[in-house]
């Protein structure tokens, strides 16, 4: 049987089921990007009203770029499972291990690679 240490390769059935999570994940993302629609020209109200507004106009923003972030990173996992290059770290080519992917399915580097690159940052 497959270990599950870090540094194993991926089975099959595992692959199967990360690539399940990353479908459900990118369906939840979708379902809740905000869209960047405007109503056209504000309504008279007081500055802080309009103040009011334009913070929520870039909390909006800001939610729809991570998301889209998201998205992509999801993207990027789903074709690297069809090329068969999936589980595999962006930096050194070693496995990312089952567990980190089960909590980041689109995790592109190691805990450790991950780790460093934070503290370069």
């Amino acid at each position: 049987m497959p270990t599950n240490t870090p540094d194993a390769k991926l089975t099959p059935d595992q692959i199967a089921r990360l690539r399940e999570k990353l479908v459900a994940t990118r369906a939840e993302v979708q379902g809740s990007t905000p869209t960047m629609a405007s109503s056209g020209t504000p309504d008279a109200g007081d500055h802080m009203d309009l103040t009011t507004r334009a913070d929520e106009i870039e909390q909006k923003g800001a939610r729809a770029e991570r998301a889209n972030a998201r998205l992509e990173d999801i993207e990027d996992a789903l074709v690297k499972i069809e090329r068969g290059e999936y589980g595999l770290s962006e930096e050194s080519g070693e496995p990312i291990g089952f567990a980190r992917l089960s909590v980041v399915p689109w995790a592109r580097l190691t805990v450790k690679e991950a780790e460093a690159a934070e503290k370069r940052r």
